[in-house]
């Protein structure tokens, strides 16, 4: 059996085989499909990238519908919890679990590239009292491209080597720092005898201490989270990463937008939403009701449940779920966990959240921890980003070995307007919108009626069918040809070059003198578009413009 796709095109009745390779076909296999020579040929249409496969990649391995997360192979449940994030960090970057040896080197590195340079410090003195953590860290990371020019040499193995190795071991401290910004504290230098976890708890936290102990447990929470954290295959962050990477940019602009795409709250602030969820519903008893309304309402979401990917249980979830006890035992207990294990049984046990595969996903938990640990919620997504920067630089590393890639540069499918031509400002004034809406709801096909009935029908038709064509080439210069098709219901384009051409003219300037007026809206415009938003539902808005 033949490792290929058959389609047939039935525009021209072609057939063409497409190789099948690692079950996808190649998008540019398709075009050669084109119903002309000089047609650029087909494309495929993917908003989101929903299915579509960038790249090909080593690192990460997800079965969505298992519920599988491995890194390298290894499974994240074993990762979890018998490797140091560092160790995951390694794995990642170079393919294999280290021995105790390259370890031992990799973390020296790592350990010794902490410290950042005293100009980064001016430079966060610069934001205000108040500012997002994330807005500090995007813009700090983007900043160290400045303090190593040598980073642009992207090809250079070593070089690349470095720089990974440096923004591994800063970003907690630009982390550290902006969150010591936040409240308003002097910054904190990296304690290089503390684990990589232990350190930015220190940065974070240490106040007076001469030697400041992290809590074992929730240095290790911290670290797991990490590991969790690490990588997640192709998701906005790391595509982000890719793409500007493929540039040739140089690794800290790259992770600098990489940050930005975190920053989002449909990414990285996912977990904040879940704490506030959480805090919304207020008790158990309330949860019955707050389910039937994320039932009920779509403005209403069930934040945590559900992922692009899962249509199982997150296996990140798994752990953070049993992690999360660990860390109650030590800080004491979030008495938010109560509601969030009820209504985690809760929706687990409703058809209508398991019909929709609605799982608890790795930020339903990862929250509640942070919280627990004292954390704010702005700083969410930095913690998020400190886990993320290991795998960001892996995926970015092999994208730039990988022979097959080239700068990302997507498609698109234009919905325009037809070649136009230039019209100096001067020569173009303000029609409201509120009177296009108008004219393309006219119920063209009643007047026509009514005027063909009447007494002197041939007289009156020739001039409504002057009319017609000076209100249709009115709209058409508005909107297109194609919308005032759309708005007269039969196509005029004819017409509206027909014998008349003289009158058409005339007709036009006059309807001109009166639909158009001064800028803004008059009150009658404000009155006419009330009407016809209330009786036809057009949501009508000025801001047009037509040459004259």
């Amino acid at each position: 059996m033949a490792d290929t796709l058959t389609v047939t095109d039935n525009r021209t009745g072609k057939t063409y085989e497409l190789p099948v390779k690692n079950g996808t076909i190649s998008a540019m296999d398709l075009r050669q499909i084109k119903v002309s020579e000089d047609d650029f040929g087909m494309m495929s249409y993917d908003p989101a990238y929903k299915n579509t496969a960038s790249c090909t990649s080593n690192i990460t391995f997800i079965d969505g519908d298992t519920g599988i997360l491995r890194y390298r192979g290894y499974p994240i449940e074993q990762l979890a919890e018998q490797s140091s994030f560092l160790e995951v960090a390694q794995l990642l970057l170079d393919g294999e679990l280290p021995t105790k040896e390259s370890h031992a080197r990799f973390k020296h590195e790592i350990t010794h590239h902490t410290m950042v340079h005293e100009n980064i410090r001016e430079l966060m003195d610069g934001f205000r009292y108040d500012a997002h953590p994330m807005g500090i860290l995007i813009s700090t990371v983007g900043a160290l491209s400045t303090f190593y020019p040598e980073a642009k040499n992207v090809d250079d193995a070593d070089n690349r080597r470095l720089q990974v190795t440096r923004l591994i071991g800063k970003v907690p401290t630009l982390a550290a720092y902006a969150y010591r910004h936040r409240r308003g504290l002097p910054y904190v230098y990296p304690d290089n005898d503390l684990s990589y976890s232990g350190n930015f708890l220190a940065m974070m936290f240490r106040m007076t201490e001469r030697n400041y102990v992290p809590n074992p447990a929730v240095e290790n929470a911290l670290d797991v989270l990490f590991t969790l954290h690490a990588d997640h295959e192709q998701n906005c962050s790391t595509s982000s990463m890719r793409a500007v990477g493929s540039s040739r940019v140089d690794p800290y602009s790259a992770l600098a937008a990489a940050c930005a795409a975190l920053y989002g709250p449909l990414h990285g602030g996912a977990n904040e939403a879940v704490v506030r969820m959480l805090q919304e519903i207020g008790s158990k008893d309330n949860i019955p009701a707050f389910v039937k309304r994320a039932k009920e309402d779509k403005s209403v979401r069930l934040m945590g449940f559900g992922h692009r990917v899962y249509k199982n249980y997150d296996p990140r979830a798994k752990v953070i779920k049993k992690l999360a006890y660990e860390v109650f035992d030590a800080v004491g207990k979030n008495p938010l966990i109560d509601i969030a294990t009820e209504l985690e049984r809760i929706a687990l046990e409703d058809e209508y959240f398991v019909d929709k595969k609605l799982y608890p996903n790795v930020d339903f938990y990862s929250g509640i921890i942070y919280q627990a640990m004292g954390l704010p919620m702005d700083m969410y997504p930095v913690l998020f980003a400190i886990g993320r920067t290991a795998g960001w630089l892996a995926q970015w590393q092999e994208m730039l070995i990988d022979p097959e890639q080239r700068i990302a540069r997507p498609r698109q499918v234009y919905l325009g307007s037809d070649k136009r031509d230039y019209v100096a400002p001067d020569k173009l004034r303000y029609v409201s919108q509120y009177w296009i809406d108008l004219i393309a709801i006219i119920p063209w096909g009643v007047i026509n009626r009514l005027v063909a009935r009447t007494v002197v029908a041939a007289a009156v038709n020739r001039c409504w069918v002057l009319i017609r064509a000076g209100l249709f080439r009115h709209l058409e210069l508005l909107v297109g040809p194609r919308e005032a098709d759309i708005g007269f219901k039969t196509p005029l384009q004819d017409l509206c070059k027909s014998r008349f051409g003289r009158s058409r003219r005339r007709l036009i300037g006059g309807i001109r003198a009166i639909l158009l007026g001064p800028a803004g809206v008059s009150r009658a415009e404000q009155i006419l578009g009330f009407v016809v938003h209330s009786v036809y539902g057009h949501n009508v808005s000025p801001g047009s413009f037509l040459p004259v």
